[in-house]
């Protein structure tokens, strides 16, 4: 089961995705495509921080650690965006919010188990 914790973040992260890709696709009038890099970047970052510091309450080295978080979250990535991009080829852009939903949907049990056991298990201290 997926903890509270971890869904809360996520909540965070799906709102800073969110509002970015809003602001970016609505105010600035980007295509939603690449408007996805720096939505998701940013909503990747953050939760890496929150999960760290609140859900895992990690001590490993932020470095391996982060570069464990890039490569999940990567691969966590590609399954978000490639349900995003399917329900937008089915349904429209005109309401981002549920292919976004799908998205997120798609990939929180893939990163709630490649966070729990790859990027914030207790690593030995060199």
């Amino acid at each position: 089961m997926v903890p509270l914790k971890f869904v809360l973040v996520g909540l965070v992260g799906f709102a800073i995705d969110y509002g970015v890709l809003r602001l970016l696709v609505t105010a600035w009038g980007w295509h939603w495509a690449p408007a996805r890099i720096p939505s998701f970047a940013l909503a990747v970052l953050v939760t890496w921080m929150l999960n760290r510091a609140i859900t895992f309450g990690s001590s490993n080295r932020w470095a391996g650690e982060s570069f464990r978080y890039l490569v999940t979250q990567s691969i966590g990535a590609v399954i978000n965006l490639t349900v995003f991009s399917g329900i937008v080829m089915v349904f429209g852009a005109g309401a981002l919010l549920v292919p976004l939903a799908g998205g997120a949907a798609a990939g929180l049990v893939f990163n709630f188990l490649t966070s729990k056991y790859v990027v914030f298990s207790e690593r030995p201290k060199t």
